[in-house]
């Protein structure tokens, strides 16, 4: 039976949960967190250690913040004129390649055009998290980047979607356009919610997204937030399956449903 096991590295807190796949769910079978006070590197061999089985395939995601670009392909379209423009100075301008940033990109088709979409992710955590990773020698299919997971918990795949959550650094809104990350933005000290809504969506330089439906995760002025988007749909998440044999108490929120989503990509059930 193929397991999987899911971290979320935030600011205090490292999040973990292990999942096993049952007729198209992800039904957890242990869930764990661990307060952040030493080093990255070790506590997270802490975590591997009540996670991994010895046959658990892991997938990581750090909080830290991304930048991401959508690109038209345009006569981009075959490798070797990408692995070109990857490797041009056009690119390192355009993602400040200062060796501080680590970068990854995908082709994606989107109706009758191609995209380059590239994520560029700190040295840092990505050294941290690979090293651990290594040292422990599980085997890892993917390091993702926040929000991403949470894509995989919904019960269907949305075009446009606006992302509120409440974080460690307060609360960002992400818009996304066919599960790829358009923009992000936190919400000014003053800024009341109606007004950042309005600021991140102008983010939205191409007007891509249309009808966006939302996904909203805070406590802090909730009911302010749920007036200003009470006119977009609500997405519909999956249920929360859960072993017999979990002892512990499982917790409703933004990293137990990005938990859950991380372990619906990782075994490839969408």
């Amino acid at each position: 039976m193929k397991k999987v096991g899911c971290i979320i590295v935030d600011v205090d807190k490292i999040y973990g949960a292990r999942f096993h796949a049952d007729k198209g769910r992800a039904i957890m079978e242990k869930i764990y967190h661990l307060n952040r006070e030493g080093e990255l590197f070790d506590e997270l061999e802490k975590v591997f250690q009540v996670l991994d089985d010895g046959t658990t395939e892991f997938g990581i995601v750090s909080t830290d913040t991304v930048t991401t670009h959508l690109l038209p392909m345009e006569d981009k379209g075959n490798r070797i004129e990408l692995a070109e423009f990857v490797s041009s100075e056009q690119y390192n301008r355009l993602l400040g390649k200062h060796r501080k940033d680590v970068q990854d990109f995908i082709i994606r088709t989107i109706g009758k055009r191609e995209y380059l979409y590239m994520v560029s992710m700190p040295v840092s955590v990505i050294s941290d998290l690979s090293s651990a990773l290594y040292k422990k020698k599980s085997k890892f299919s993917v390091i993702d980047y926040w929000p991403h997971p949470l894509q995989g918990n919904h019960q269907q795949t949305e075009s446009s979607l606006i992302s509120i959550i409440e974080t460690s650094e307060g609360i960002k809104g992400y818009l996304w356009w066919h599960e790829l990350l358009l923009a992000q933005a936190t919400l000014g000290d003053k800024e009341s919610p109606s007004d950042f809504l309005t600021r991140l969506q102008e983010l939205d330089l191409e007007n891509r997204m249309t009808y966006p439906s939302v996904y909203l995760s805070v406590t802090d002025n909730k009911e302010d937030w749920k007036a200003v988007l009470s006119n977009y749909r609500q997405i519909q998440l999956k249920p929360i399956f859960l072993d017999n044999s979990l002892s512990e108490k499982v917790v409703d929120n933004v990293f137990t449903q990005a938990l859950v989503g991380m372990a619906y990509q990782l075994f490839g059930i969408y």
